[in-house]
């Protein structure tokens, strides 16, 4: 999933630059997903010029993926509930993840 790689990046490049207000500036813009009637011409934007607001917007993301996922599942045999399962499992674990990089400056 590009989503995944592109973390991986984010978080590679801030190990080696400091993307952050003050130092290296980068300004990411989010568009808001939940306006109403916006499917994909929001006007409700953020703008933050850190990285860890990039990489909590794209694990915020591959969270509701996952869940979206996990809810097409037909519960109708073990598979299906395990793989739901497993798909809400990653959807917290991802959902975790955002709080910590909330968490962070």
């Amino acid at each position: 999933m590009s989503f995944f790689r592109y973390h991986d990046q984010l978080a590679a490049l801030e190990g080696k630059l400091p993307i952050a207000e003050g130092q290296i500036t980068v300004n990411f813009k989010w568009y808001d997903a939940f306006e109403k009637n916006s499917v994909f011409s929001s006007t409700k934007k953020q703008t933050a010029p850190n990285g860890n607001f990039e990489k909590n917007c794209v694990l915020f993301n591959i969270a509701a993926l996952h869940s979206h996922i996990g809810a097409l599942q037909s519960g109708e045999d073990d598979e299906a509930l395990k793989k739901a399962a497993k798909c809400y499992q990653q959807s917290v674990k991802e959902s975790m993840g955002c709080i910590v990089f909330a968490s962070q400056p």
